[in-house]
C-alpha cells in the first residue's frame, strides 16, 4: 500500500512538471537563447518555475545561490534573467 500511494505522488509530480514544461515551452520569447539555457540547466533539482513566479528582483536575488548550483557562467545568468525578466522590462511590471 505505501509503495503504491508513493507511486501516485511520484506520477502527480511528473504531470505537474512536464505540462509546466510544455506550457513554457511553447510560450513565445525574444531571449530564445536565455529560455534554451533555462530549460537545459533549470529544472533537474526542482522542476520549472513560470516567469512570473517571481519579481524581476526576485529572480535577480535567486539566481545568485543558483548560478553556481546550475554551473552557469556569468554570461549564461545574464540571458537566463533576460528571458525570465523579460515580460517585466516590456511591460514595467517588477510586480507578479
Amino acid at each position: 500500500m505505501k509503495i503504491l500511494l508513493l507511486l501516485f505522488f511520484i506520477i502527480v509530480l511528473l504531470i505537474g512538471c512536464n505540462s509546466n514544461l510544455a506550457r513554457i515551452e511553447s510560450e513565445p520569447t525574444n531571449y530564445p537563447e536565455g529560455k534554451l539555457i533555462f530549460l537545459s540547466k533549470c529544472g533537474g533539482c526542482h522542476g520549472f518555475y513560470e516567469r512570473d513566479h517571481l519579481s524581476a528582483s526576485g529572480w535577480d536575488s535567486i539566481l545568485v545561490p543558483m548560478q553556481q548550483k546550475a554551473k552557469l557562467t556569468d554570461e549564461q545568468k545574464f540571458k537566463v534573467l533576460q528571458y525570465l525578466k523579460e515580460d517585466k522590462l516590456v511591460t514595467g511590471n517588477n510586480g507578479k
